[in-house]
């Protein structure tokens, strides 16, 4: 019998202990490259939700203006559209006044009860401001990085008999152009609506109210 001392040993019962110098670097070398897999997962789902963010947040203050403006023209009873020399216009033009009627049908016939506003696009600031009331220009709300502003009557409907009110154009339903630009890329987004001017008749005639009613302040500059 062979005494144990001598017994061959097998590669695989070696009682060898720990391990190699290469043997470490190999595995510290493959858990390296496992983090690094793992944080540049992490940093690219950190940048795809900042894009997200930005995506969904660029130009917020021009969709709360464009829907600011468009909610105001349907409430009115009376629009005026004008020019950079506040001369009234019919299209591409930079400012609007809006008449609006009391809410309380009560109040029709009374005067005092409406009120006017405008919409002007500062060309210095690029903002969007809203003057209520008009007749004060005072600032009630402004809105940043809107570098462009248009609105223009629109001529959808046939001309009634004796011909359009507006001369050319239909006088109850508007287009309007917002245009933002993002101060950090460039970039521009244009939001376009067209609005029906649901308090006021396809008319020249001011309406919702008995004479001529208040005529529409000075236009603030």
């Amino acid at each position: 019998m062979t005494p144990r001392h001598l017994m061959p040993t097998h590669p695989r019962f070696s009682d060898r202990a720990g391990l190699s110098l290469l043997e470490l670097l190999i595995a510290g070398t493959l858990g390296l490259v496992v983090i690094l897999a793992l944080s540049q997962t992490d940093v690219s789902r950190v940048r795809l939700g900042d894009r997200i963010s930005e995506a969904v947040f660029r130009h917020a203050d021009a969709r709360s203006a464009i829907g600011h403006v468009v909610k105001r023209l349907e409430a009115a009873d009376r629009v005026i559209l004008l020019d950079a020399s506040n001369a009234a216009c019919q299209s591409s033009c930079v400012s609007v006044q809006l008449r609006i009627p009391p809410t309380d049908p009560t109040q029709l016939d009374t005067a005092a009860s409406y009120q006017w506003v405008q919409y002007k696009r500062d060309a210095t600031s690029n903002e969007l401001r809203y003057y209520s009331p008009a007749s004060s220009c005072a600032i009630a709300l402004s809105f940043k990085d809107v570098t462009g502003f248009t609105l223009s009557y629109e001529n959808q409907s046939p001309a009634p008999p004796g011909g359009e009110p507006m001369g050319v154009s239909d006088s109850n339903l508007v287009q309007v152009s917002l245009v933002a630009t993002d101060p950090k890329t460039g970039d521009t987004t244009t939001f376009p609506a067209s609005v029906t001017i649901r308090g006021a008749g396809y008319t020249n005639v001011s309406s919702g109210l008995s004479e001529a009613g208040p005529q529409p302040p000075a236009p603030c500059s």
